[in-house]
């Protein structure tokens, strides 16, 4: 009884800690990356409203990576590291905006999303380029065509 006991009790531990890294704060997990702008391992801003994200992307002044997500997408939550690493790399060129198709569904039905993960990079609120997949190459390229300055490190 008590072995089961510790091996369901390991087990929810582990899923607490999974769900920690993906939740966004004041969601059920202990904290998230993805808070506020910036050029380091916070330079990704969650959203859970509609109208602000429409009003930071027509405010923005550099060029904008929409980052549509779900808690419940595997490739979504392997990328995030990587992701988080690149968006901090990338500095004061760009805004990196994480959506979750679930929390801002207006987001997801207004730019067509079909698939998880989706990228979707904007300038001046117009589509510079998208794809759907877990690849932080693809995003260096779309990013490097349209004039940014991307890491070059052989972690990307």
């Amino acid at each position: 009884f008590f072995a089961k006991m510790r091996l369901l009790l390991g087990l929810i531990v582990m899923v607490m800690a999974v769900l920690g890294d993906i939740y966004p704060p004041g969601h059920g997990g202990p904290g998230s990356f993805f808070t506020t702008r910036g050029g380091s391992a916070d330079s990704i801003v969650q959203y859970h409203d509609w109208d602000k994200l429409q009003t930071d992307i027509a405010a923005a002044e550099k060029i904008v990576v929409l980052d549509f997500t779900a808690r419940w997408c595997a490739p979504c939550r392997a990328i995030a590291p990587s992701l988080i690493s690149f968006a901090s790399q990338m500095g004061d060129q760009t805004y990196f905006y994480k959506i979750d198709v679930d929390e801002v569904p207006e987001a997801s039905m207004h730019y067509d999303v079909t698939a998880l993960p989706t990228f979707i990079v904007l300038r001046d609120g117009k589509e510079l380029g998208r794809f759907e997949g877990a690849s932080i190459l693809k995003l260096k390229k779309i990013l490097s065509d349209n004039g940014c300055s991307v890491p070059s490190n052989d972690l990307f």
